[in-house]
């Protein structure tokens, strides 16, 4: 199985190292890891510090990602499954909050912590964790502000 671990461009020391654990336990995982600006360098997986739209480049493998607002937005709006970690090392909570989210929304299958992971893999929770669909509102007010936008421009 080919995974792709992120956390954005923050810092997440203790989920690189779960992640890392796990490539060690399962030969059978291929993964790499985004490790932002965390100081942790895997030693039994590939790893690089950040790169833009890696969930493009790597849209061939499953994703291990942080509860970053970003990427997770991202992941519900491409429809695969996911695995989602709050980051509780930062000093805000809103990871928690989406965490939370997903976990009642059954968006995505949260580990509340990175050592967790291998637990999920170990009982086959990944396998057998099949989401809600995520349907993305529609900005509803999108068409008035193009309104605006026109009689501003006209009136010019």
């Amino acid at each position: 199985m080919k995974i792709l671990v992120t956390v954005g461009t923050t810092s997440f020391d203790s989920l690189i190292a779960a992640v890392d654990e796990l490539a060690h336990e399962f030969d059978n995982l291929d993964i790499i890891s985004q490790i932002g600006q965390g100081a942790y360098q895997p030693v039994h997986h590939p790893f690089f510090k950040f790169e833009r739209n890696i969930l493009k480049k790597y849209a061939d493998r499953s994703v291990i990602t942080h509860c970053g607002a970003g990427s997770v937005y991202q992941l519900l709006e491409r429809g695969d499954p996911f695995i989602a970690v709050p980051n509780l090392e930062r000093d805000d909570d809103h990871q928690k909050e989406i965490a939370r989210y997903l976990e009642e929304e059954k968006f995505a299958l949260v580990c509340q912590r990175p050592e967790d992971i291998s637990s999920a893999f170990k009982s086959d929770a990944w396998k057998n964790f099949h989401p809600n669909p995520y349907v993305k509102d529609a900005f509803f007010v999108a068409d008035e502000i193009l309104s605006i936008i026109d009689r501003v421009m006209k009136s010019d």
